[in-house]
């Protein structure tokens, strides 16, 4: 009886392409939250610019659950800027998720949709929104916070999701962060060093 009901809940659909609808988000915001931040010792506007150049291969991490990113894939668009933009994710189990921007307004608000997953660790997932907002903390340094916000597939999932996202997620977003932090400081130390030569 529970094999029955996993498989029939979290039965897999086909790939969204590029017209595929967005689903709809919980206008009552009862969804699983995560959220992170860090301090970066970069500018606002360098962090900002160094990061949305950044490859979502070179930033995401590994986990015991979640693989590694292989390559993204643009379903509309061709560069990750812009609202509306979209694109699939491809990660080395061969598992695919696809991601859309929501609001692009700088360093202030990014935003973005994630659905379609694939993977089995996403299984309880039926959307992500995640956001990122860059502050500046003094003239030197940027407070990035990163909130992702789950809806469930089904309401068997929302039994799995909270503890989805606190054993699985969280750690993803951590590795995330600190990837974006230890590559920021670094670029930015070796521009300083080329320009002091």
């Amino acid at each position: 009886m529970l094999t029955w009901l996993f498989t029939t809940a979290f039965a897999a659909a086909p790939l969204p392409g590029p017209d595929t609808p967005l689903p709809e988000i919980d206008p009552d915001n009862k969804l699983r939250i995560a959220h992170h931040e860090v301090i970066i010792e970069v500018p606002v506007d360098e962090l900002y610019a160094w990061w949305r150049q950044a490859t979502l291969a070179e930033l995401a991490v590994e986990t015991e659950v979640i693989p590694k990113v292989e390559r993204t894939e643009f379903l509309r668009g061709d560069v990750w800027q812009g609202q509306g933009t979209r694109r699939r994710v491809f990660l080395e189990d061969g598992s695919v998720a696809t991601e859309e921007i929501l609001a692009d307004e700088g360093p202030a608000r990014f935003r973005y949709q994630v659905f379609g997953y694939t993977s089995s660790a996403a299984r309880f997932v039926e959307y992500g929104v995640g956001e990122f907002n860059l502050t500046p903390e003094g003239a030197e340094a940027t407070r990035v916070q990163w909130t992702y916000k789950f809806r469930p597939q089904t309401m068997v999932g929302k039994l799995f999701l909270g503890g989805w996202v606190r054993r699985n997620w969280s750690p993803w977003m951590e590795g995330y962060l600190d990837n974006m932090k230890t590559g920021a400081e670094a670029a930015i130390r070796a521009s300083q060093g080329q320009a002091s030569r």
